[in-house]
């Protein structure tokens, strides 16, 4: 856990994203939802979503600290 959280916090962008490739074809018109990383911005929010619940799961808490 601690190696994983180490290596999420070490990626995280200045603006507190992370960036992902996307490996899908360009298939579909593109079009700017206002997160960066252009044509890589879909997989990439994503991508800040799932490492953002990641690292809310290892905050401590007073009851996690009872239930140790």
């Amino acid at each position: 856990m601690r190696r994983g959280v180490s290596y999420l916090l070490s990626t995280q962008r200045a603006d507190g994203s992370w960036f992902v490739a996307s490996h899908s074809p360009r298939i579909q018109a593109h079009f700017e939802g206002g997160f960066p990383y252009h044509y890589d911005q879909w997989i990439s929010n994503w991508g800040t979503s799932w490492a953002a619940m990641a690292l809310t799961a290892q905050i401590e808490t007073p009851a996690t600290r009872a239930a140790k």
